[in-house]
């Protein structure tokens, strides 16, 4: 996103509160609105505005308090979101595949970690794969939109099991083994251990050994669970720096998917 002062009238020409340039001057305080945390000072606006006069910033303001883009805090004086604004960004967001928020972060993973990254997602009756960030010399997963019943085990799995409820839990292991014949068990404490760390490190026995790491994403801060993303890499024995290092970038990941599944929920 283009820092506000970066916003400029086409023309580069004079600019008051009226015409072309008031909507250049509106378009800079929604965006500084939208991207200070705690809100957006007067001085701040007048400043992304070009250091307007006061009275000039004041007319600007009006309308957009008037129509619900913005709304002015209580306890600071801060201008932050309105109600429109906010219902404005959900509603072009909600009409967004989930595909199209997740490769981004994924492609974004792969490229800090230099191994193949993945997000998938458990539907019910299926564990998914819903996008993937391939490196040509790390793992290379199934096609896009794969769908998988028969890997309980599956790292990027048993993170979604941790936020399962125990009875569903048990049953994909009743039917996993009325399927193959295998017998396979729940990991109680591997998922609290996923609860409670966030991230599950785990070497599988997939095209010879693989080590998956994984990590949850959520409907949002306190939201259901959506999915798990990670990677996973051709490398085995990983300890220390080393997995931890990895284990932080699929976190910060997973949480970047929190937050723009935010208008999922």
């Amino acid at each position: 996103m283009a820092a506000v002062s970066e916003l400029k009238s086409p023309d580069g020409g004079a600019q008051d509160a009226r015409g072309p340039s008031a909507l250049w001057r509106g378009l800079a305080i929604l965006r500084l609105c939208a991207d200070a945390c705690d809100g957006a000072t007067f001085t701040a606006l007048r400043r992304a505005c070009g250091d307007v006069p006061p009275t000039t910033l004041a007319r600007l303001l009006r309308p957009l308090l008037a129509q619900g883009m913005l709304r002015k805090l209580p306890d600071t004086g801060r201008y932050a979101p309105g109600a429109a604004f906010v219902g404005l960004a959900h509603s072009v967001l909600g009409r967004q595949p989930r595909e199209q928020l997740v490769q981004p972060v994924l492609d974004a993973l792969a490229n800090a970690t230099g191994e193949s990254a993945a997000y998938y997602e458990w539907d019910g009756d299926w564990l998914i794969l819903r996008a993937k960030a391939e490196q040509p010399e790390s793992f290379h997963y199934s096609e896009a939109g794969a769908r998988h019943w028969h890997r309980p085990m599956n790292a990027f799995f048993r993170v979604c099991q941790a936020y399962l409820p125990a009875d569903t839990v048990a049953d994909i292991f009743r039917r996993y083994t009325a399927q193959t014949g295998r017998r396979e068990r729940p990991k109680p404490r591997q998922l609290a251990a996923v609860r409670r760390n966030g991230v599950l490190s785990a070497e599988e026995p997939v095209r010879g050994i693989v080590t998956r790491i994984a990590a949850p994403a959520f409907l949002g801060e306190g939201g259901a669970c959506a999915g798990a993303a990670g990677i996973t890499t051709l490398r085995v024995g990983l300890a220390g720096p080393a997995r931890a290092e990895l284990e932080a970038q699929v976190k910060r990941a997973a949480a970047e998917l929190t937050r723009a599944f935010t208008h999922l929920r």
